[in-house]
């Protein structure tokens, strides 16, 4: 196991959201994705996330990440700012 892996293991252990529901680790490149859904809800274009995420296409970024730009989940991943609060980004 590399020391990454072991200092991430450690690291998520400690948090409260670690661990999903059914005891599945948080990955590393969950935050990837959380950063790039946060962008989108705050109202960013789905080409700039793109250029952001180093993606070949808007194609790509929209087949990944615009499906989940639901009003409703907005609201509901509001709930975990008082967990894991994130700046806005402008």
């Amino acid at each position: 196991m590399s020391q990454l892996r072991k200092q991430w293991d450690k690291l998520t252990d400690t948090l409260p959201f670690g661990r999903i529901n059914d005891q599945t680790r948080l990955r590393f490149h969950d935050l990837r994705h959380l950063y790039a859904q946060s962008l989108l809800d705050s109202g960013l274009d789905i080409v700039d996330v793109q250029h952001m995420l180093h993606h070949s296409s808007s194609v790509v970024t929209q087949n990944r990440y615009a499906q989940f730009a639901r009003p409703d989940l907005v609201e509901k991943g509001k709930k975990i700012d008082n967990i894991l609060p994130f700046k806005k980004v402008i």
